[in-house]
């Protein structure tokens, strides 16, 4: 299974909070016209984040699912160098256009 299990969902009037104890996260969000308009909580960081459903994600052969042209993404590798403690971090940084 990929993915982190929500602990718990709560769904009062129109507003839905998702907690992920593992990840240290939460989701808030309103029902607003079939979407979720929220926020994803983490530690001390938020940034908006809004759901909509959509009839099927389009998957590769082995379950993934693929990006469409309306969701394209840039990618660019980032390093980082650290010379007192002589260590190197890398990573894939992606980002809508």
């Amino acid at each position: 299974m990929l993915g982190t299990l929500a602990e718990s969902v709560s769904f009062n009037s129109n507003a839905v909070t998702i907690t992920f104890p593992s990840l240290g996260a939460r989701y808030t969000g309103t029902l607003i016209d079939g979407q979720l308009i929220g926020y994803f909580h983490q530690l001390d960081s938020s940034f908006p984040l809004n759901l909509v459903r959509i009839d099927k994600a389009r998957r590769t052969s082995n379950g993934h699912q693929l990006a469409t042209e309306a969701t394209s993404y840039v990618s660019e590798e980032i390093h980082f160098h650290n010379p007192e403690s002589n260590i190197k971090l890398a990573g894939t940084m992606t980002l809508p256009r």
